[in-house]
């Protein structure tokens, strides 16, 4: 039997594109994915009042002792409830809203507001009316 040798490939470099500013300035263009957006600070007070709305939310109890939002808390994975997935648009748990606030996405109390009735319309769609988690 012949033996067959396949000739190695040399691996060609990346060449890095160079653009030019309107300055002259040469800036060579990045592969990958773009930063993500990074928001200015809110003021502390803002953040600190919409740390306190979403801690009290996560914290209601009722009348038994039973705390409301542990089911809203982390979201299904896709694996263990696809359905969910299918139904629900624009999914949003406690932990999403939280590091919302930490990163600043949030520009007002409205905006936090907003994602939190998302999460409350979120949990009427997908469940039914009667259900532990509708009530």
């Amino acid at each position: 039997m012949e033996e067959v040798r396949l000739k190695k490939r040399k691996r060609r470099r990346h060449v890095v594109k160079e653009l030019r500013t309107e300055d002259g300035e040469i800036v060579k263009k990045r592969r990958g994915r773009p930063p993500a957006e990074k928001f200015p600070p809110n003021p502390p007070k803002l953040t600190k009042q919409m740390n306190a709305i979403v801690e009290t939310v996560i914290n209601y109890k009722d009348g038994s002792g039973r705390k409301l939002s542990e089911v809203f808390v982390r979201l299904p994975s896709r694996k263990e409830l696809p359905e969910y997935y299918e139904l629900i648009r624009k999914p949003v748990d406690f932990r999403k809203i939280k590091e919302r606030v930490r990163n600043h996405k949030y520009r007002s109390v409205e905006d936090l507001e907003e994602d939190v009735m998302l999460l409350c319309h979120n949990a009427q769609t997908f469940n039914l009316e009667g259900s532990q988690v509708c009530g």
